[in-house]
Formats: C-alpha cells, sequence, structure tokens
C-alpha cells in the first residue's frame, strides 16, 4: 500500500462522505471550530480541495446519511434538549445549495436512489434526486448515475457478540489487549482494523495486515475516550481514514 494523500485541516474534522460529479469521485468534509462550519471537497483523481458554501446560522447538527450523484443528504437533529430527528435536508455538494427539506422522525434504510422514512408514524420511500416520494415496487433506476464502490467496516463494541473472538485473536496474534470496540475489513488480500488499546489513556491505532496476518502498517490515528464508528472507508481501492481529528490520509492499495 502507498499513501497517496495527507493533508491536515485547520479545524477539527466533523463528518465525511461521499459524491459524484460527472467522472470523478470526491470526499465532502466537515469542519467545526466553535459552530463555526466549513465544507470541503476532495477529488480522489486529482487530490484537489476546493471549500463548499456551507449552510450557515444553523444551529442544528447535520449528520451525514448517503449521497446519490452529487447530492448528499442528511439528518437534521432536534435540539439538544430533544434529542431525534427533525427532517432530511439534501444539499448539491458542488455548490452547497439546498435542494429539498423533508420533515420526518426516523430513517430506516437506503436503496441506491431511496430512502425509506418515518412520517407521522407511517413510511414512505423517498427519491434521493427529487425528493418525491416513491412505490417501493415502483423504484427503478429511472435516471442513470455512476455508482461508488464503497466498503465500510463491520462495526463491534465490546457488549456485542464476536468482540471477546476479536480480543482473543488480538492477544494471540499481536500480543495486544484490545478494548472498547474495533472496525473490521477484509479484502481479497488485505485485512484492516481499527482498534481500542488503554496506555495512560485510551488510543486508536490502524492495522493493516496481508491475509497471513503479517503486519504491513500500523499507526496511532487518534487518543481520547470516545469510540469512533466506520473510523475509515473503501472507495474504489483507496483507504480513507481521519487522524488526529484533524487530518485526512488516504492509501493506494
Amino acid at each position: 500500500m502507498e499513501k497517496i494523500f495527507d493533508k491536515s485541516f485547520e479545524h477539527k474534522i466533523w463528518s465525511v462522505g461521499h459524491f459524484i460529479d460527472e467522472q470523478n469521485t470526491f470526499l465532502w468534509i466537515e469542519t467545526n471550530n466553535n459552530s463555526i462550519v466549513q465544507w470541503f471537497s476532495l477529488s480522489l483523481l486529482s487530490k484537489v480541495i476546493k471549500e463548499i458554501p456551507a449552510p450557515q446560522n444553523n444551529s442544528k447538527p447535520l449528520n451525514w446519511i448517503t449521497s446519490r450523484g452529487s447530492i448528499g443528504i442528511f439528518s437534521k437533529l432536534k435540539s439538544s434538549k430533544n434529542p431525534g430527528i427533525e427532517c432530511l435536508e439534501a444539499y448539491d455538494l458542488r455548490t452547497g445549495h439546498l435542494i429539498y427539506q423533508i420533515p420526518c422522525q426516523y430513517w430506516f434504510e437506503t436503496k441506491e436512489e431511496a430512502i425509506n422514512i418515518e412520517i407521522d408514524k407511517k413510511k414512505y420511500w423517498l427519491d434521493l434526486l427529487t425528493g418525491q416520494f416513491q412505490d417501493e415496487f415502483s423504484l427503478t433506476n429511472t435516471q442513470q448515475i455512476n455508482s461508488l464502490f464503497v466498503q465500510n467496516p463491520e462495526h463491534y463494541e465490546e457488549s456485542q457478540p464476536y468482540f471477546k473472538e476479536f480480543q482473543d485473536f488480538f492477544l494471540l496474534t499481536f500480543k495486544e489487549k484490545i478494548a472498547k470496540g474495533i472496525d473490521y475489513w477484509e479484502g481479497k488480500e488485505k485485512l484492516i482494523f481499527s482498534y481500542y488499546i488503554y496506555d495512560k489513556g485510551w488510543k486508536n491505532y490502524l492495522k493493516i495486515c496481508d491475509s497471513d496476518f503479517v503486519i504491513e502498517h500500523q499507526e496511532l490515528i487518534s487518543e481520547g475516550d470516545l469510540i469512533g464508528y466506520n473510523t475509515f472507508q473503501i472507495i474504489e481501492n483507496q483507504l480513507i481514514y481521519v487522524k488526529n481529528k484533524q487530518q485526512i490520509v488516504v492509501y493506494e492499495y
């Protein structure tokens, strides 16, 4: 594996997503500093970073869900005193323009072209491109859009089944005592782990191995008490992760 990109941002990285514009694949990156939100796009082809106009004067957080073409889909949360979803919002990630806003209470699953949401205790399918309601059985790719080959790791926390097996495996194979949680991805020739060890504080390590568990790369990617979810992702043939909360790192394999 070869490192092909490493960039530190001025402020903490809050969220990372992905989208397509024509034939180019991009990361969407959100940074946050005392409620000052900035959005950026990173071309995975040219590695050029551009700032995108981000929604301002918005005290309610947006959580990334998915994308369709160049449109990013987010859930807008209620205030912290009233946890839950207020609505879905879709933005053109090339321009930062709001495309549509749909009030809803929950979302359940996504398909390539639609998302299943709940409004007033009724479930509906919503077309990701248009924001129009659809019958589940009529969903078709009427508008052809290039799709991304995105893979997220399996996530296991200490209280869940199979985590004990990972603990035993790490102790036997690497002489490491892991805890809290682990993200795990298995490719044809690579295994990638993101895991936690207590060493004068909690530390999150990334480990890349071949199929015989020979370590090819290992590094400390964050420190702190919080546990990450989907701490890395595979897009096409590139491994992408956030390091030290302000750094985007990309490896090609």
